[in-house]
């Protein structure tokens, strides 16, 4: 996964008074459309808003990644050559070891491509992606909420339908009795 995600500029969607929903065709009255395609709407709408949902919990994840590295290129010049530190092999396993060098860092591009930058450019690389990210968020999360406003249109009209068609079906009983 190289996270990157294209996501919608606008969601066709027209509730509150209008209760429309465009597509590729134009724009389609809610209302026109039956009861079991309101349904493959809700659901088809319901699975993009937890893709969404997720895709944006996964782009948090990695600011805070980034930013953790962001940090730890800042700082690294405040730690003198020679001291004792800390290095991890995994997320709980450490060895000892010494700072040899705070002039260079390795810089993981992804995909086992790493380079090699001062502190100061790995800070301004991660500042860059950091900036990568806030975007693809802030445009997943424009998608989501329009995802959202579109499910709660559809929603609200197939109850509508729905009640719709239970008042029908109960009143040819009513008057048959």
């Amino acid at each position: 996964d190289s996270g990157r995600h294209s996501w919608p500029e606008r969601t066709p969607v027209e509730d509150q008074t209008g209760d429309k929903m465009a597509g590729a065709g134009g724009t389609i009255p809610l209302g026109s459309l039956t009861a079991e395609q309101l349904e493959g709407i809700q659901q088809t709408t319901d699975q993009e808003v937890q893709y969404l949902s997720e895709s944006l919990r996964q782009l948090n994840s990695a600011m805070q990644r980034l930013s953790a590295s962001r940090k730890c290129a800042r700082d690294l010049g405040g730690i003198p050559e020679g001291r004792e530190i800390l290095v991890p092999l995994t997320s709980s396993v450490y060895v000892p070891g010494q700072m040899q060098s705070t002039s260079t860092v390795m810089v993981d591009l992804g995909t086992g491509y790493y380079v090699e930058k001062t502190p100061s450019e790995a800070e301004e690389y991660f500042t860059r992606r950091i900036n990568l990210v806030r975007d693809q968020m802030d445009k997943a999360t424009n998608a989501l909420n329009q995802k959202r406003q579109m499910l709660e249109a559809v929603s609200s009209v197939l109850q509508r339908k729905q009640m719709q068609m239970q008042q029908q079906g109960a009143a040819p009983t009513s008057a048959s009795t």
